[in-house]
């Protein structure tokens, strides 16, 4: 059977470390695979609008109340849901 060189684009994804943008792992190697969505759909059901005081916007995304840099885990407890706004700033100022 005849071999057939690889292309360019197949060359440079081979030597292309095992990392999304920025650097960061996936987010399926991060911990964040098929068992995280259904826990983030769980707690986006049990909090359909943002947790924080005053804002009534919709929840966009699960957050994790103790950050699981900092000990937390992904139990249901931990978590509660902010919107996208919300869940940046508390992100950007490492709470």
């Amino acid at each position: 059977m005849p071999y057939r060189p690889k292309t360019h684009l197949q060359r440079q994804r081979e030597q292309r470390p095992q990392r999304g943008r920025e650097g960061r792992l996936s987010a399926a190697r991060r911990g964040y695979g098929w068992r995280w969505r259904k826990l983030r759909m769980m707690v986006l059901r049990r909090d359909p609008f943002c947790k924080w005081p005053g804002c009534h916007d919709p929840s966009t995304d699960a957050d994790h109340i103790i950050p699981k840099r900092d000990g937390g885990d992904d139990s249901f407890d931990n978590l509660q849901g902010l919107c996208a706004m919300h869940h940046s700033q508390k992100t950007r100022r490492g709470e």
